[in-house]
Protein backbone atom coordinates (compact mmCIF):
# COMPACT_ATOMS: atom_id res chain seq x y z
CA UNK A 1 0.00 0.00 0.00
CA UNK A 2 1.36 3.45 -0.98
CA UNK A 3 1.74 5.96 2.17
CA UNK A 4 1.68 9.46 1.92
CA UNK A 5 5.43 10.95 1.45
CA UNK A 6 4.99 14.28 3.93
CA UNK A 7 8.06 16.75 3.95
CA UNK A 8 8.45 17.27 7.65
CA UNK A 9 11.10 17.68 10.25
CA UNK A 10 11.71 14.18 12.50
CA UNK A 11 9.80 13.51 15.86
CA UNK A 12 7.04 15.93 15.16
CA UNK A 13 9.53 18.94 15.97
CA UNK A 14 7.82 20.48 12.63
CA UNK A 15 4.53 21.09 14.54
CA UNK A 16 6.29 22.94 18.07
CA UNK A 17 8.00 24.99 15.11
CA UNK A 18 5.17 26.03 12.84
CA UNK A 19 3.70 26.88 15.98
CA UNK A 20 5.55 29.09 16.90
CA UNK A 21 5.95 30.39 13.36
CA UNK A 22 2.05 31.01 13.94
CA UNK A 23 2.22 32.80 17.70
CA UNK A 24 4.99 35.16 16.04
CA UNK A 25 2.75 36.26 13.58
CA UNK A 26 -0.02 36.90 15.67
CA UNK A 27 2.21 38.62 17.95
CA UNK A 28 3.78 40.84 14.95
CA UNK A 29 -0.09 41.68 14.72
CA UNK A 30 -0.57 42.76 18.26
CA UNK A 31 2.30 44.87 18.63
CA UNK A 32 1.45 46.93 15.08
CA UNK A 33 -2.12 47.43 15.17
CA UNK A 34 -3.82 45.69 18.59
CA UNK A 35 -7.10 46.90 17.34
CA UNK A 36 -6.47 44.18 14.33
CA UNK A 37 -5.55 41.87 16.86
CA UNK A 38 -8.49 42.24 18.74
CA UNK A 39 -11.13 42.08 15.77
CA UNK A 40 -9.42 38.96 15.12
CA UNK A 41 -9.35 36.72 18.31
CA UNK A 42 -13.01 38.35 18.68
CA UNK A 43 -14.87 35.42 17.38
CA UNK A 44 -17.82 35.55 19.61
CA UNK A 45 -18.73 38.88 18.01
CA UNK A 46 -18.70 39.38 13.72
CA UNK A 47 -17.31 43.40 14.17
CA UNK A 48 -19.73 44.38 11.63
CA UNK A 49 -22.37 46.47 12.24
CA UNK A 50 -25.99 45.96 11.05
CA UNK A 51 -26.41 49.83 10.99
CA UNK A 52 -23.36 50.85 9.25
CA UNK A 53 -23.64 51.59 5.68
CA UNK A 54 -22.50 49.51 2.73
CA UNK A 55 -20.61 51.97 1.06
CA UNK A 56 -18.60 53.10 4.07
CA UNK A 57 -15.39 54.44 3.01
CA UNK A 58 -12.89 51.18 2.30
CA UNK A 59 -9.80 51.11 4.79
CA UNK A 60 -6.42 50.97 3.32
CA UNK A 61 -4.61 48.22 3.34
CA UNK A 62 -1.49 48.56 5.86
CA UNK A 63 0.86 45.96 6.85
CA UNK A 64 -0.75 44.39 9.85
CA UNK A 65 -3.27 43.20 6.79
CA UNK A 66 -0.89 41.76 5.35
CA UNK A 67 0.27 39.85 8.33
CA UNK A 68 -2.67 38.63 9.17
CA UNK A 69 -3.45 37.61 5.26
CA UNK A 70 -0.29 35.82 5.83
CA UNK A 71 -1.41 33.89 9.53
CA UNK A 72 -4.29 32.85 7.50
CA UNK A 73 -3.47 31.05 4.77
CA UNK A 74 -0.88 29.25 7.16
CA UNK A 75 -2.53 28.66 9.72
CA UNK A 76 -5.78 26.81 7.30
CA UNK A 77 -2.98 25.54 5.15
CA UNK A 78 -1.55 23.71 8.10
CA UNK A 79 -4.98 21.98 9.00
CA UNK A 80 -5.69 20.48 5.48
CA UNK A 81 -1.87 19.44 5.64
CA UNK A 82 -2.78 17.28 9.09
CA UNK A 83 -6.08 16.39 7.90
CA UNK A 84 -4.19 15.33 4.59
CA UNK A 85 -1.51 13.20 6.19
CA UNK A 86 -4.60 11.44 8.77
CA UNK A 87 -7.10 10.62 5.70
CA UNK A 88 -4.41 9.49 3.54
CA UNK A 89 -6.59 10.84 0.24
CA UNK A 90 -3.62 11.85 -1.44
CA UNK A 91 -1.27 8.37 -0.98
CA UNK A 92 1.75 8.26 -3.05
CA UNK A 93 1.90 11.57 -3.60
CA UNK A 94 4.67 14.17 -2.61
CA UNK A 95 2.87 17.13 -1.12
CA UNK A 96 3.83 19.83 1.52
CA UNK A 97 2.53 22.80 3.42
CA UNK A 98 3.99 25.08 1.33
CA UNK A 99 2.52 23.33 -1.70
CA UNK A 100 -0.94 23.57 -0.40
CA UNK A 101 -0.16 26.95 0.63
CA UNK A 102 0.43 27.61 -3.01
CA UNK A 103 -2.54 26.30 -4.00
CA UNK A 104 -4.60 28.52 -1.29
CA UNK A 105 -2.96 31.32 -2.70
CA UNK A 106 -3.55 31.05 -6.49
CA UNK A 107 -7.56 30.55 -5.23
CA UNK A 108 -6.78 33.56 -3.15
CA UNK A 109 -5.06 35.62 -5.65
CA UNK A 110 -7.46 34.69 -8.42
CA UNK A 111 -10.88 35.19 -6.81
CA UNK A 112 -9.58 39.09 -6.09
CA UNK A 113 -8.85 39.68 -9.52
CA UNK A 114 -12.07 38.02 -10.78
CA UNK A 115 -14.01 40.20 -8.35
CA UNK A 116 -11.97 43.74 -9.12
CA UNK A 117 -12.64 43.10 -12.96
CA UNK A 118 -16.38 42.41 -11.76
CA UNK A 119 -16.58 45.18 -9.70
CA UNK A 120 -14.93 47.16 -12.44
CA UNK A 121 -17.20 46.22 -15.15
CA UNK A 122 -20.24 46.32 -13.01
CA UNK A 123 -18.90 50.04 -12.12
CA UNK A 124 -18.80 49.13 -8.30
CA UNK A 125 -15.47 49.00 -7.23
CA UNK A 126 -16.39 50.55 -4.22
CA UNK A 127 -18.84 48.08 -3.03
CA UNK A 128 -16.90 44.85 -4.42
CA UNK A 129 -13.64 46.16 -2.10
CA UNK A 130 -16.11 46.62 0.85
CA UNK A 131 -16.97 42.63 0.23
CA UNK A 132 -13.72 41.57 0.09
CA UNK A 133 -12.59 43.57 3.19
CA UNK A 134 -15.38 42.45 5.58
CA UNK A 135 -15.01 39.06 4.06
CA UNK A 136 -11.41 38.67 4.94
CA UNK A 137 -11.96 39.81 8.36
CA UNK A 138 -14.37 36.82 8.65
CA UNK A 139 -11.99 34.72 7.66
CA UNK A 140 -9.12 35.72 9.71
CA UNK A 141 -11.65 35.05 12.59
CA UNK A 142 -12.40 31.28 10.94
CA UNK A 143 -8.52 30.96 11.16
CA UNK A 144 -8.14 31.73 14.94
CA UNK A 145 -10.69 29.10 15.88
CA UNK A 146 -8.15 26.95 13.88
CA UNK A 147 -5.62 27.92 15.19
CA UNK A 148 -6.56 27.39 18.88
CA UNK A 149 -7.27 23.50 17.77
CA UNK A 150 -3.99 23.61 16.47
CA UNK A 151 -2.62 24.02 19.80
CA UNK A 152 -4.75 21.04 21.51
CA UNK A 153 -4.05 18.84 18.71
CA UNK A 154 -0.04 19.20 19.76
CA UNK A 155 -1.30 16.75 22.03
CA UNK A 156 -0.13 13.67 20.45
CA UNK A 157 -3.41 11.23 21.29
CA UNK A 158 -5.82 13.96 19.33
CA UNK A 159 -3.70 13.69 16.39
CA UNK A 160 -5.93 11.07 14.87
CA UNK A 161 -8.49 12.05 11.68
CA UNK A 162 -11.61 11.63 13.99
CA UNK A 163 -9.75 15.19 15.93
CA UNK A 164 -9.44 16.97 12.64
CA UNK A 165 -12.39 15.98 10.74
CA UNK A 166 -14.21 17.26 13.95
CA UNK A 167 -12.13 20.48 13.72
CA UNK A 168 -13.14 20.67 10.42
CA UNK A 169 -16.62 20.52 11.20
CA UNK A 170 -16.90 23.20 13.65
CA UNK A 171 -14.70 25.39 11.09
CA UNK A 172 -17.16 24.99 8.27
CA UNK A 173 -19.96 25.46 10.85
CA UNK A 174 -18.07 28.59 12.31
CA UNK A 175 -17.83 30.31 8.57
CA UNK A 176 -21.31 29.65 7.94
CA UNK A 177 -22.97 31.28 10.22
CA UNK A 178 -20.68 33.73 10.23
CA UNK A 179 -20.96 34.54 6.55
CA UNK A 180 -25.05 34.17 7.51
CA UNK A 181 -23.68 37.36 9.82
CA UNK A 182 -21.70 38.99 7.60
CA UNK A 183 -23.83 39.23 4.49
CA UNK A 184 -27.28 40.29 6.30
CA UNK A 185 -25.89 43.88 5.89
CA UNK A 186 -26.40 42.86 2.06
CA UNK A 187 -29.91 41.28 2.21
CA UNK A 188 -31.85 44.15 0.62
CA UNK A 189 -28.98 44.21 -2.14
CA UNK A 190 -29.34 40.55 -2.63
CA UNK A 191 -33.05 40.66 -2.64
CA UNK A 192 -32.87 43.44 -5.01
CA UNK A 193 -30.29 41.51 -7.35
CA UNK A 194 -30.74 38.05 -6.61
CA UNK A 195 -29.94 36.95 -10.54
CA UNK A 196 -26.61 39.03 -10.04
CA UNK A 197 -25.88 37.59 -6.85
CA UNK A 198 -26.16 33.57 -8.10
CA UNK A 199 -23.75 34.85 -10.68
CA UNK A 200 -21.42 36.26 -8.21
CA UNK A 201 -21.64 32.96 -6.31
CA UNK A 202 -20.81 31.16 -9.33
CA UNK A 203 -18.21 33.21 -11.03
CA UNK A 204 -16.17 33.98 -7.71
CA UNK A 205 -16.96 31.33 -5.29
CA UNK A 206 -17.10 28.39 -7.71
CA UNK A 207 -14.56 29.21 -10.38
CA UNK A 208 -11.44 29.87 -8.40
CA UNK A 209 -12.05 27.16 -6.25
CA UNK A 210 -11.90 24.95 -9.71
CA UNK A 211 -9.29 26.27 -11.43
CA UNK A 212 -6.81 25.87 -7.99
CA UNK A 213 -7.55 22.22 -8.12
CA UNK A 214 -6.99 21.86 -11.43
CA UNK A 215 -3.24 23.34 -10.83
CA UNK A 216 -3.27 21.10 -7.96
CA UNK A 217 -4.08 18.22 -9.83
CA UNK A 218 -2.11 18.88 -12.71
CA UNK A 219 0.92 19.40 -10.28
CA UNK A 220 0.55 16.29 -8.78
CA UNK A 221 0.69 14.32 -11.82
CA UNK A 222 3.45 16.00 -13.24
CA UNK A 223 5.22 15.36 -10.10
CA UNK A 224 4.17 11.85 -10.26
CA UNK A 225 5.64 11.22 -13.65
Amino acid sequence: MNEVIFRTLPDDLWYMWYLILLVCLLLLIKLSDSKEFFKIVGIGRSDISYSKKILAPVEKIKGQNLLTFLFRGLTFSFFVFLLTKESGVLAGHNISIYFIFSVWLAYTTIRLLLEVITGLLWKSIRLFLQVISRRALLKSKAAFVLFIFLLFGSYEPLQHLIYWSIVGFIYILYYLFGYQSYAASYSPLIRKKFLLFILYICALEIIPLWIAFDLANQWTINNVL
